[in-house]
């Protein structure tokens, strides 16, 4: 597992590579697991799940409890090894020495916003002890590399909060996260290289493997 640590904003890249296009999704499929996609407008109201995409780049985030979490990150529909990833809560706030906060915890205060071309997301999230949460995502394509990249902003108001995790990822064989550098928030490189994920904070770290476990269980790491 990795999480990028810091207070504000994250940002994903994605370098080139080689592969078929994935399929559009239509704009709300299913009777009780819709999904916004390509042509949908607004909210998309009841949607379980949503799909942002720009270039060979797809990334789904999805309804968990009463809040959100990511879903699938993939790149040219994740056919190979190296080119998706399964991600897990979009942020996770330490508000106590004994609390932290994940947004699957926390509740929608509204419907989320899709942009009518799936490239920006933006949602409002209530959580326990006063915490309130604005999440943004937002896709877009590097014309000079031909790859893509994500970027999230987390604003949280009305609690302090110690420390704040992103970018959870889940264990597997084609995660294989690495650091770029020894300085505190140097860029790792997950998915065989694929993928290039830093925080832009300068107070930002990283916690690979056993590092992720310290950091949920102890305040001070």
């Amino acid at each position: 597992a990795a999480a990028a640590v810091a207070s504000t904003r994250l940002l994903l890249w994605v370098t080139l590579g080689f592969a078929l296009v994935a399929d559009r999704l239509q704009q709300c499929r299913g009777e009780d697991n819709l999904t916004c996609s390509a042509d949908a407008r607004g909210s998309c109201l009841n949607a379980s799940s949503w799909v942002l995409h720009a270039g060979e780049l797809e990334a789904t985030i999805r309804r968990e409890g009463l809040g959100l979490a990511w879903g699938l990150l993939t790149w040219a529909g994740g056919a190979a090894c190296g080119d998706k990833l399964q991600l897990g809560a979009l942020f996770a706030a330490r508000v106590s020495a004994r609390k932290t906060l994940f947004s699957h915890e926390c509740s929608l205060r509204r419907e989320p916003d899709l942009s009518e071309d799936r490239s920006a997301f933006a949602a409002g999230l209530d959580c326990s002890r006063g915490l309130q949460v604005e999440f943004s995502a937002r896709l877009g394509q590097l014309p000079v590399s031909g790859g893509a990249s994500l970027r999230i902003e987390v604003a949280l108001s009305g609690r302090r909060v110690s420390r704040l995790a992103v970018w959870l990822l889940h264990q597997g064989p084609c995660v294989k996260a690495n650091s770029t550098g020894s300085v505190d928030g140097s860029p790792v490189r997950v998915g065989g290289g694929r993928f290039l994920l830093a925080a832009e904070h300068p107070l930002g770290k990283h916690r690979l493997g056993g590092e992720t476990r310290a950091w949920a269980a102890s305040p001070e790491h």
